[in-house]
């Protein structure tokens, strides 16, 4: 299957009625929680005779909730099961600014 791109992964977020952007929000702030933003890392490029054969790039789809929220991470995990997303999740509860965000780890085309 070929890799899923980030509008499409951004469409898939849009479909659950969950605002998000790539990176960062346009203005001063985001939106009330709950919202996603994806957020890229590292290229995954691969190389084939000299020159780059695919492009890839490890992105982070976080999930900013008020507190866990497991109905809408099941949900967002099934939407990226569906799409044939493969990815990892983890979860980490940020105390000092009071919200819980889990990480959805994947590799995606720009």
């Amino acid at each position: 299957m070929a890799l899923r791109t980030v509008a499409e992964v951004s469409d898939l977020l849009d479909g659950l009625g969950l605002p998000n952007t790539n990176l960062k929000w346009r203005g001063a702030s985001p939106p009330p929680l709950p919202y996603a933003v994806l957020v890229p890392h590292e290229s995954r490029h691969q190389y084939a005779d000299g020159g780059v054969f695919s492009e890839a790039f490890a992105y982070d789809v976080e999930l900013y909730t008020q507190e866990f929220d497991g109905r809408l991470n099941g949900a967002v995990s099934s939407a990226l099961r569906d799409a044939g997303i493969a990815f990892s999740r983890d979860t980490f509860a940020d105390e000092e600014n009071q919200y819980c965000v889990t990480y959805f780890s994947m590799t995606l085309a720009e």
